[in-house]
């Protein structure tokens, strides 16, 4: 699971919590195990025996995000892949057929696909410059900065526009948690102000419009967690680099009409009442907290010299000495380059970016899954494992005779559905492969579809397991927000969202394309 706190149950909790975790470990090999026996029976439904163990493995992985914090489920997949095909290599005729799966998977390929990676690295370097961004308070200047422009004040629908795209920007640059707990606290100093209370409609509509829009910015940006892991995944399946400004040209006009339609729906068809807003103090965020100390002002450059060096590729010829050079060197080179120069800042006799400390702030969990996720999911599209072949095979004829754009439409809508109980980003991969398949089929670029899927799969926040949009809705809403209020206004904004990605993908997906 994404961008989760440090913390949740431990294998060696002790006494009190090790009871529901032991269950957990112990449902998670159960369903590695009917794998392995289901695979011995020779497979089904046109998965091979591999494929068939290879999909349990991934349900376990996704049953194991789902219930724990814990990196777990992602250390043991990252031992069991190899295992069990060393275990099993050679058992049935099916796997040594020429042509077959023989030394699929080695520890050696595995490590290569996932912490090898130019997306594992880059992962791992985004931990570090996020904590930066923190250390000098970015988060706060930016959040302070934005919601006390004069152009707000007595205007409540731009106001809380302002709001949500404050905290999707936030928490797109910066981290999910950071972005909406931030904004959060902005939302109960301004319902204080007004006089309201926990339960009613304004703080419950609005902190629920901030959680959707952090969901939303988990695939903003190609920086962006979602988008890192997914992007890569997409990358290897297709055997060339997908165009990041035009995932930019697409993601992020559909936030912006998705907080549109979410805050028309809270307003006319909720009866959100806003007129308190027009009444509201500018002086309730601190004049302090919206000048640039040089510290901020460093980061807003480091920030801005980031988007620069990952987006200027896509202006370039691909003959051209600069974009050879900054293809070459990657992502994370491009960023280990921007390290580079602020490790040689010093305010005063104070070092601003100290990287040993800055490292401690890596969270390891959420690599866990950046590194298992990304090599598992190439190897579930591999042809032998049958998975991709079975997948058109029973699914695309369910889908037949829809237009394209209601082929699109059935396969974002079946993505979100699945992905508010699953965690998100395994229910796109399993999508990933009859997508490119349909591609072809009905006229769409393989990247279109990529964009639908990889944006479809942040549209999450009906259970915890979702996303960590829905861990924040469900525990870090202080009481604001009860499990009614997100089952209703979740299932609204769904619908909103919905809509929003569809008329985009209709319009400039297509003219991107």
């Amino acid at each position: 699971m994404a961008d989760t706190p440090n913390g949740g149950a431990g294998v060696l909790q002790g006494k009190a919590g090790s009871s529901p975790e032991a269950k957990r470990v112990l449902i998670f090999f159960a369903i590695i195990l009917a794998g392995c026996l289901l695979s011995m029976a020779g497979g089904f439904a046109g998965v091979t025996p591999f494929g068939v163990r290879l999909l349990f493995l991934f349900f376990a992985v996704i049953y194991g995000w789902s219930v724990t914090m814990d990196p777990w489920p992602s250390w043991a997949a990252l031992v069991l892949m190899p295992l069990l095909d060393g275990i099993f290599h050679g058992i049935t005729v099916a796997e040594n057929a020429p042509g077959g799966i023989a030394d699929i998977i080695t520890y050696g390929n595995l490590m290569l696909g996932g912490w090898g990676s130019d997306t594992g690295l880059f992962m791992i370097m985004i931990f570090i410059i996020i904590a930066f961004f923190e250390l000098v308070g970015l988060p706060k200047f930016i959040a302070s900065w934005v919601l006390s422009r004069k152009i707000l004040q007595g205007r409540p629908m731009l106001f809380l526009f302002a709001l949500c795209f404050t905290s999707y920007i936030l928490c797109a640059m910066i981290n999910i948690f950071v972005g909406v707990l931030m904004l959060y606290r902005i939302i109960q100093s301004v319902s204080a102000t007004l006089g309201y209370e926990r339960g009613d409609k304004f703080p419950t509509i609005v902190m629920f419009g901030i959680g959707m829009t952090g969901a939303l910015g988990l695939s903003a940006f190609p920086w962006s967690f979602n988008s890192i892991v997914l992007i890569g995944f997409f990358n290897n399946m297709l055997g060339y680099q997908m165009n990041m400004l035009k995932f930019i040209s697409f993601s992020v006009p559909y936030a912006v009409l998705a907080i549109i339609f979410y805050l028309v729906v809270a307003k006319f068809i909720l009866k959100l009442d806003t007129s308190r807003l027009k009444n509201l103090d500018p002086d309730f965020i601190k004049a302090e907290d919206r000048q640039a100390s040089t510290p901020v002002k460093i980061g807003l450059l480091a920030l801005l010299a980031l988007v620069v060096l990952l987006l200027l590729p896509s202006f370039l010829p691909q003959t051209s000495t600069l974009y050879l050079i900054l293809n070459g060197m990657g992502n994370a080179g491009r960023l280990i380059l921007i390290f580079a120069v602020l490790v040689l800042i010093n305010i005063g006799t104070r070092k601003l970016f100290d990287f040993q400390e800055l490292a401690q702030k890596i969270n390891w969990g959420a690599i866990a899954v950046c590194v298992i996720v990304i090599p598992l999911g190439s190897f579930i599209v591999n042809p032998a494992t049958g998975i991709s072949a079975a997948l058109g095979q029973h699914v695309l004829p369910l889908l037949n005779g829809l237009s394209p754009f209601a082929f699109a439409g059935a396969i974002a809508f079946l993505v979100i559905i699945i992905t508010n109980v699953l965690a998100n980003m395994p229910v796109c991969m399993m999508f990933a492969p009859m997508a490119m398949q349909a591609a072809a089929t009905y006229g769409f670029a393989n990247e279109q579809l990529a964009f639908l899927l990889i944006v479809s799969c942040t549209i999450a926040w009906m259970l915890p397991s979702a996303s960590p949009a829905g861990i924040i809705l469900y525990v870090f809403s202080d009481g604001y927000l009860k499990v009614r209020d997100i089952l209703v206004i979740g299932t609204v904004a769904i619908f909103c969202c919905f809509a929003a990605l569809m008329l985009v993908f209709g319009t400039i997906g297509q003219a991107l394309f």
